[in-house]
Parts: C-alpha cells; sequence; structure tokens
C-alpha cells in the first residue's frame, strides 16, 4: 500500500439485540431479543419474491471469453425454474416431496449455469441433467438418514 488510510464507511447490517444464558454444563447460550420476522417458505419463494422486488439485481455472474454471463433475478425465475419444475417431475416418487424436490432441482440448475459452455448439439437441460440428478440422490439418503 502507499501509506494512506484507507477511507472506511458506516455500513448499516440491521438490528442486533441479542441475551446470553450460562447454562450448567458451561455452555453460553446467545439468542436473539427480537421476534422473527416474516420469511419465504422455500428457496424457489425466496427467488420469487426477490424476481418481484429487484429483477433486474443479478444473481448469477460468470467470466466467459466476451466479458461476463449474467443472470438477474427475473431471469433465473423465468428460464430455470420451468426447467426446475419439469426435472422436480421427472424425479417424483423418489422419497423426496414434490416441494422439496423442486428446491434441489432449483438449486442444483443454478449451481449449474455457471459450469455450463454452449456446445453444438447440446442442450444446457441435457448437461444439467446428470449433476441434479446427482444433488436430488444425495438429498434423498440425507433426508433418509435424518
Amino acid at each position: 500500500m502507499d501509506g494512506q488510510p484507507v477511507p472506511i464507511r458506516a455500513v448499516r447490517l440491521g438490528r442486533f439485540s441479542a441475551s446470553a444464558q450460562t447454562q450448567g454444563d458451561g455452555s453460553v447460550r446467545v439468542r436473539s431479543t427480537l421476534a422473527l420476522g416474516p420469511y419465504p417458505r422455500s428457496i424457489v419463494d425466496a427467488l420469487e419474491q426477490w424476481a418481484q422486488r429487484t429483477p433486474d439485481a443479478v444473481l448469477i455472474a460468470d467470466r466467459d471469453n466476451d466479458g461476463w454471463r449474467k443472470l438477474s433475478f427475473a431471469d433465473v425465475v423465468e428460464r430455470i425454474q420451468p426447467l426446475a419444475q419439469a426435472l422436480a417431475r421427472h424425479y417424483r416418487g423418489r422419497g423426496i416431496d414434490d416441494e422439496d424436490l423442486e428446491q434441489v432441482a432449483t438449486l442444483g440448475l443454478c449451481k449449474a449455469v455457471r459450469g455450463y459452455r454452449h456446445q453444438p448439439g447440446k442442450t444446457f437441460a441435457a448437461y444439467a441433467m446428470p449433476p441434479v440428478g446427482t444433488r436430488v440422490r444425495s438429498s434423498r439418503s440425507a433426508m433418509s438418514r435424518a
């Protein structure tokens, strides 16, 4: 560095208030004193809420040879959600309920977007199917252990 002080600006992260209680075994339980506000029921609901609030905000970005590939919240809901629903239908009846399947497929597809490079004759859906299937299988085994 050049010896100049780095400017620091205050960043508001939200309201915080907590209480701490020491347990008999010496551990400390820390709890928020604020009530939990409304929250989305699932990752799919959260994506849809963000797509409504900030449709153009970037959710996924990745460099390629031509610069940046970007998908906004609205892009993800518009392009990926229908594919996630189709993949969830494909894996139906394998020990995971439909809503959980859609969430697993959505997360798998969001992750697959970053690794996908267009190749003639290979669609994104064909590329994404194996990793989403792997996620479904690992989710099913995780749920059976729980």
